[in-house]
């Protein structure tokens, strides 16, 4: 649901920080897979009359100087006006800190709130989803609560195949009063909603 978090506790996963995940006792009804193509798979919940969708993944090298971490996730909401991309770490960032992503040459940052990360605005989940597309893999870049750096490569094999489902699925997605995040194939469980993005803060 928009307005609870992945079980980020959760979010989580994929959808949703997290550690990523929202809590699954907000949803009426567990999220269910609806299909799985190379490194991603597209999953589908009930929130009230609506059906909402969403694509996730999980790192295919996860890096840093930890002894525990929750589920990590890349996940891509299907919306209204456009796809919304949401990473969800396994645990709280650092305040006011920025998540740096790399695809080949091309750099973003996302914008960090306790246990997920967001694009600024619309335009940005554009630019950063037109390059995921082209490309084989990205890196992306967080740092903890704790000061800990994490870097993590998530494999973009069979991201086009997955919103292809999702837009299947969810042809019109209806506007939300705020977003969700999720996890990988044949999870344990299947990625919680994604959670409600987070209002952008201003640059520093």
């Amino acid at each position: 649901m928009m307005d609870v978090r992945w079980r980020v506790e959760a979010l989580a996963a994929i959808l949703g920080g997290m550690v990523l995940y929202v809590s699954s006792a907000a949803a009426e009804v567990e999220p269910q897979r609806i299909g799985a193509y190379r490194d991603w798979e597209t999953f589908a919940y009930v929130d009230g009359s609506e059906k909402v969708c969403y694509s996730a993944s999980r790192p295919v090298k996860a890096e840093g100087n930890y002894t525990k971490r929750g589920d990590i996730h890349l996940v891509v909401a299907r919306r209204v006006g456009g796809d919304e991309i949401s990473v969800y770490p396994g645990y709280v960032y650092k305040k006011d800190s920025e998540v740096q992503i790399a695809i080949g040459p091309e750099k973003f940052q996302l914008f960090t709130h306790e246990g997920s990360a967001w694009t600024k605005n619309p335009d940005h989940d554009k630019l950063l989803l037109t390059a995921m597309r082209k490309a084989g893999d990205m890196v992306v870049v967080g740092t903890s609560s704790r000061g800990t750096v994490t870097t993590d490569t998530f494999s973009l094999r069979g991201l086009t195949q997955a919103l292809e489902e999702a837009e299947r699925a969810c042809p019109a997605a209806k506007p939300k009063a705020s977003p969700p995040p999720a996890r990988q194939a044949q999870p344990e469980k299947a990625p919680a909603q994604p959670a409600q993005k987070a209002p952008a803060q201003k640059a520093r």
